[in-house]
């Protein structure tokens, strides 16, 4: 009851100052980069910066952000579809105070979204928006057209590259197509499974480069991660690597990635937040 209170409170605050959580989006263009290991450990690094975050797994049916976590979600968004609980009712917490919702896994069927379950989404968010800092949204591999849509409603978007040639296209493809329509949000680069600093530089570098010189856009990199037993092992045994191993090469460069990107992004204004909406909108009317 405590609780409640607290966060009606919060929103009567936020609403009056106008402000309402920054949304942002961490993709990779191709699947196996380690982005919802990243996204995971990015989430409790912001919130030991004593901010509130609401991370999202939008791979919905087949998320895996809740394994790496070691939880196992009572609810998922399927629930929410079902009608069985309400938008609150299917956020959990997480590790370090982050709340969680979970895209659900091994369905039996497709997940489908009818207009009154849209529009009753769209109303939930729009009030949880006052009650925290950060959304973040893990999307699965790939940019299909309603992806796309979505991603340019987003405050920031994220993008994991790893070494690999084809993860470095893959992400120069997937950042295309947003600066080609008109994304107006912060675009960023995190490099991931790098064998040091100057293999970060020289990959991310050529990718910059890309951007700059046929499309025109400086896109900053926050950091990297790099190849870490530590991180192998967190996985296996299904324990945030951040927590894992604190003083691990990969939690240390993690931790500066938030504080980078907190010193470096821009407020949320309430003004975002129909866009946003009207966005998710149309990436569910299209599922």
């Amino acid at each position: 009851m405590h609780d409640q209170a607290e966060k009606l409170r919060l929103r009567l605050r936020r609403q009056t100052e106008g402000k309402t959580a920054q949304t942002v989006a961490v993709i990779s263009g191709k699947g196996g980069v380690g982005k919802s290991n990243f996204i995971l450990n990015f989430a409790i690094s912001l919130s030991r910066q004593g901010r509130r975050v609401l991370l999202f797994d939008m791979d919905i049916g087949m998320g895996n952000v809740h394994l790496l976590a070691g939880l196992s979600p009572k609810t998922s968004i399927v629930d929410f579809l079902t009608g069985a609980c309400s938008l609150p009712e299917i956020i959990e917490k997480g590790p370090e105070s982050i709340s969680f919702i979970s895209g659900g896994s091994g369905l039996s069927a497709p997940v489908k979204w009818d207009p009154e379950k849209i529009a009753e989404l769209q109303r939930e968010i729009r009030q949880l928006m006052f009650e925290y800092d950060d959304f973040l949204f893990d999307f699965g591999a790939g940019m299909q057209e309603e992806t796309v849509r979505l991603l340019l409603g987003m405050d920031h978007v994220i993008t994991i590259v790893t070494p690999e040639v084809t993860s470095i296209m893959d992400a120069y493809s997937a950042m295309k197509l947003l600066i080609l329509n008109a994304y107006g949000g912060n675009l960023y680069l995190v490099g991931n499974r790098m064998k040091n600093e100057k293999e970060n530089f020289d990959t991310l570098n050529r990718l910059q480069n890309a951007l700059s010189r046929f499309l025109h856009q400086k896109v900053p990199v926050l950091g990297y991660l790099p190849e870490d037993a530590f991180v192998v092992q967190a996985a296996k045994l299904q324990i945030p690597f951040l927590l894992y191993k604190e003083n691990g090469k990969a939690a240390k460069n993690v931790r500066i990635i938030a504080e980078r990107f907190t010193g470096t992004a821009s407020p949320a204004e309430a003004g975002g937040t129909g866009r946003f909406l009207e966005r998710l909108k149309d990436f569910l009317s299209r599922k």
